[in-house]
């Protein structure tokens, strides 16, 4: 598959990053209310409006990352929601689900419009098949990178949740010990590329079974 040139690429996939961080965010944000937890309600995180969610910073890290890439890589971030577990039954584990509910609405949006792609419903027009896949894409992408249980990651919060109470909070003790550093180890193993070998074969296996291509 050929695709379109850099510039077009730009027009799609951007569009595509920012819906779906921004529906990533309002997941997070409505489990933690179903939870118990309004904080996000009360700061209006549950707002589809774009404005709400996205971090100033993020987002030129994102725009860069795509450009110097040549369209071949995207990472950077959107407003974190913000979540006080105190407000919850069970908070270690009703706050894994709120970190899971993020990744989930992508794996959705990805499995829900892959069936577009999947059953050529989109190939009578190239431009709304490319936003289509890449939106696929961007979807997957994101619900596997933030299942990886590196902090400050979703699947960090899901795997606190899953594992022994004992060993949860000794974790989450190194993690708020080692706060100042984790933000650079965290762009170290983005940028030599060390995730691929875990993000890869499942963003594939997910491509290929909710696309078909």
């Amino acid at each position: 598959m050929g695709g379109p040139d850099f510039l077009l690429r730009i027009v799609l996939m951007l569009p595509a990053l920012v819906i779906s961080f921004v529906i990533h965010e309002m997941a997070h944000g409505y489990a933690a209310y179903i939870f118990g937890d309004p904080t996000a309600k009360y700061q209006g995180r549950l707002s589809p409006d774009p404005r709400i969610h996205i971090d100033p910073f993020g987002a030129i890290v994102l725009l860069g990352s795509f450009i110097l890439s040549g369209g071949n890589m995207t990472f950077g971030w959107a407003k974190p929601v913000n979540v006080n577990p105190n407000n919850f039954k069970n908070p270690r584990q009703d706050m894994a689900w709120v970190a899971f509910a993020g990744p989930l609405s992508n794996f959705t949006l990805a499995a829900i419009f892959g069936l577009l792609i999947k059953f050529r419903l989109v190939e009578f027009n190239m431009f709304l098949f490319y936003f289509v896949f890449y939106f696929v894409m961007v979807n997957i992408g994101l619900g596997v990178f933030n299942m990886v249980p590196f902090p400050p990651l979703d699947g960090s919060k899901i795997l606190y949740g899953i594992l022994p109470s004992d060993i949860s909070y000794k974790l989450m003790q190194m993690e708020m010990q080692y706060s100042n550093i984790i933000p650079f180890v965290f762009i170290l193993l983005i940028g030599t590329r060390i995730l691929d070998p875990i993000i890869g074969p499942p963003f594939i296996f997910l491509l290929k079974t909710f696309t078909g291509i």
